[in-house]
């Protein structure tokens, strides 16, 4: 995008970070809506397998079926883990955006930095209209959308348990009373977000989205 002729620069600079904003938000819904789709995939084909085993109609031993079941949450995890990375260097571009436009340090550029930046009293933001919303999101941050492949993936740590429960039965009804259930229970639900947590910080350390530690904003961005 060039400048027109008389065009004040700053107004031409905010076209472009906007442009660039733009361009990475559309990035993002493209990722998010492949999630959907290939998740829905395989949870139709969890579905259709798990009613097919439960009808006798499926001809293979209980071995087999675990064994799908985690074929199937192999490809959920790696499709989770690719397009969680993405996201995430998705969302780290657009910080960094922000950072350039707000004269911020890319050393300092923590959420909450970037967020006082937008939502300041300063030169830029009286002269030009916020670039977009930016919340640091302390407590919320299992909601944010660069979360949600790997609510996916703790989703299938449960799903998987449910199938080798329905596979061997008489270990949950026989083999376990109402207080080992209880807890077994609460610890794959434990797993579960552990293993989602642990891999959402693998998929920020593999995008270099590493949260920064919190400093003043520099007096440039003021």
């Amino acid at each position: 995008m060039f400048m027109n002729a008389g065009e004040d620069p700053e107004i031409t600079d905010w076209r472009r970070v906007r442009s660039v904003i733009e361009h990475e938000n559309s990035l993002v819904n493209n990722r998010v809506t492949w999630l959907l789709v290939s998740q829905g995939f395989l949870f139709a084909a969890y579905g259709t397998l798990l009613a097919s085993w439960g009808k006798a109609e499926l001809k293979i031993g209980p071995g087999t079926f675990v064994a799908l079941l985690l074929a199937l949450f192999a490809i959920s995890a790696y499709i989770c883990l690719s397009i969680g990375i993405v996201l995430a260097a998705a969302v780290k571009h657009i910080k960094f955006t922000h950072s350039w436009w707000y004269k911020i340090k890319i050393s300092t550029a923590s959420a909450q930095v970037i967020e006082e930046a937008t939502y300041s009293l300063s030169d830029r933001n009286q002269r030009h209209p916020y670039l977009q919303g930016w919340k640091a999101r302390k407590h919320t941050r299992p909601f944010d959308t660069e979360f949600m492949p790997y609510f996916f993936l703790g989703g299938w740590t449960i799903l998987v348990f449910i199938g080798v429960i329905v596979a061997y039965p008489t270990f949950w009804t026989e083999f376990l009373n109402v207080l080992t259930r209880i807890l077994t229970v609460v610890a794959l639900f434990a797993v579960a977000i552990s293993i989602a947590i642990g891999a959402y910080k693998y998929g920020k350390r593999s995008a270099g989205a590493e949260e920064k530690p919190v400093l003043p904003i520099s007096s440039e961005a003021r």
